[in-house]
């Protein structure tokens, strides 16, 4: 398991509702595909006020989950992976009002697709 960082390099509102985003930088250096239709990324995101996420600590092939505050972290499907530029494309769903509505503050995943560059990622592959 490794924790791979990166930058938003791009985005495009593909609907009202849709944000795409691509990542890059030299923190996703080495990260590869599994090939497999449903790829997916863990994002972690810095927490209110904070300006980097805290990363979970790795140890050997495990990530401590207990390490993280897990309200930071939300898994979505890697839309693509562009081995050349070493681009990863992820989709997100842009909450209107926060998530859920007229509801208490929401998570930072939810109000940062439509202003805030994610700073961390984790891959998880499947065994």
């Amino acid at each position: 398991m490794r924790v791979y960082t990166g930058c938003v390099q791009r985005t495009e509102d593909l609907t009202p509702s849709m944000r795409r985003i691509v990542l890059a930088g030299e923190g996703l250096r080495g990260y590869t595909t599994t090939g497999v239709g449903d790829e997916y990324v863990r994002l972690i995101f810095p927490a209110p006020g904070a300006t980097e996420p805290i990363l979970p600590t790795v140890t050997g092939d495990c990530l401590d989950y207990d390490s993280i505050d897990l309200a930071t972290m939300r898994t979505y499907t890697v839309r693509d992976f562009d081995p050349v530029t070493g681009e990863v494309t992820v989709d997100f769903v842009v909450h209107d009002g926060g998530w859920p509505p007229d509801g208490p503050a929401p998570p930072p995943p939810a109000t940062w697709s439509a202003s805030t560059p994610p700073t961390a990622c984790t891959t998880h592959r499947p065994r």
